[in-house]
């Protein structure tokens, strides 16, 4: 149920999606996505899967940063048809020879090939089961490889302050409110608003990654708001 809901959300709008992201985060979000790609490390001819990455956001940083190729994997046709009609329109056509776009699921990734990262920037929440995600991104990693994440943080589980007393008012009022004036949807947002509000503790997510074999754990939390997990798998 949870998954062709989702579904639906995003194919409504894709097309608003990298506006909305600018307007809900006055563009900070920018410099949380930049962090992610320092977190990789040396990614010189190395190879990436990017799970719910249908804009290409990560795989288009990715290559420019020296890595040789990249798989995009997401569940919603239209978010991968958006990411390759984004780098359409950019002009940068070499990218179309370094990523390939796949319809696929986080809780069940088909593919053949080991890979040497794996990133999930934001998806983890809208999965059908966080814990089928993150097992997933073990299995496709090879021995050595890096495993990210980065999501939202849910503000009941963090310190209270009023600072987060703040975030958890502008998640529950201001977003859903913010969706309907700029991308005419406010159910969509009140969705985005709900997945945030009821996503697993950083905690929990740290104990996944432990459990499920990574070493070199870490959380790097960003501005109170989103945090990235990185860990290697053995």
């Amino acid at each position: 149920m949870k998954d062709s809901f989702v579904k639906k959300v995003f194919s409504d709008v894709n097309e608003k999606y990298r506006i909305m992201n600018d307007i809900m985060s006055f563009g900070i979000h920018r410099l949380w996505r930049r962090k992610f790609m320092e977190c990789f490390g040396d990614v010189e001819a190395k190879i990436l899967i990017d799970v719910a990455g249908g804009t290409g956001d990560i795989a288009k940083r990715f290559i420019k940063k020296g890595g040789e190729k990249v798989l995009v994997v997401d569940n919603n046709q239209d978010m991968l048809k958006r990411g390759l009609m984004d780098v359409l329109d950019s002009g940068e056509l070499f990218l179309l020879d370094s990523i390939k776009w796949e319809l696929g699921d986080s809780v069940d990734l088909n593919v053949s090939e080991q890979f040497d990262f794996y990133s999930n920037a934001f998806g983890l929440r809208n999965s059908s089961s966080y814990m089928d995600t993150i097992s997933n991104s073990f299995k496709v990693v090879k021995g050595g490889g890096k495993i990210l994440f980065m999501d939202f943080l849910n503000p009941r589980y963090e310190k209270h302050s009023v600072l987060m007393t703040a975030h958890e008012h502008y998640l529950r009022y201001i977003i859903p409110v913010l969706g309907k004036i700029f991308a005419n949807n406010y159910d969509a947002y009140h969705y985005l608003s709900n997945s945030i509000m009821g996503f697993v503790s950083r905690e929990w997510i740290l104990d996944m990654l432990a459990k499920f074999g990574g070493c070199n754990i870490k959380c790097n939390v960003m501005n109170n708001v989103c945090a990235i997990y990185s860990c290697t798998k053995p």
